[in-house]
């Protein structure tokens, strides 16, 4: 739904969602998202508070796909 909002042109009502879902399921690319929302809103401090949220996602490693085991042949 945030997509949407971003396309559409309605910027806080990306912001709202994109907030409401990193509090419920944080996620990089919401988490992004929500950055973009809160700089295009020109709201510096709430940008701020978007990124911090932001790296506190811990991230997914795809752990078969990097493993030394995978490079073996």
């Amino acid at each position: 739904m945030g997509q949407l909002y971003l396309q559409t042109g309605e910027i806080e009502q990306a912001c709202e969602t994109f907030e409401s879902i990193m509090q419920d399921v944080p996620n990089f690319k919401d988490g992004a998202r929500l950055v973009s929302c809160c700089h295009l809103l020109g709201d510096v401090e709430k940008m701020k508070k978007a990124f911090q949220l932001l790296l506190s996602v811990p991230p997914v490693v795809d752990e078969e796909k990097y493993s030394p085991a995978a490079h073996v042949r």
